[in-house]
């Protein structure tokens, strides 16, 4: 879950400093899933929403590797291509 509100607004709960997660329990009336997650947050728990929305770290790290790979061919072809090009005194295309 998203901090709703507040300095720490739209950074996960789980996430934010337990001097923060402190003072709200001290400060505001806390209520519903906001209420469980910062109570959560503090003790150490895994809420099913943070658990639940964790980014699979591998396929992110997959698909950049794919991007790279695919941005490296490009760079090669226009590389050969414009090679081509002198070599042969043509425009580069």
């Amino acid at each position: 879950m998203l901090m709703p509100f507040g300095k720490f607004r739209g950074q996960p709960v789980a996430m934010l400093p337990k001097r923060y997660l402190r003072w709200l329990t001290e400060n505001v009336d806390l209520r519903g899933q906001l209420n469980v997650e910062v109570h959560a947050a503090l003790c150490g728990w895994a809420c099913p929403s943070v658990v639940d929305k964790t980014p699979d770290v591998d396929a992110i790290v997959r698909d950049i590797d794919a991007q790279i790979a695919e941005l490296e061919k490009e760079k090669a072809d226009v590389g050969s291509s414009a090679q081509s090009s002198f070599t042969t005194g043509g425009s580069p295309a």
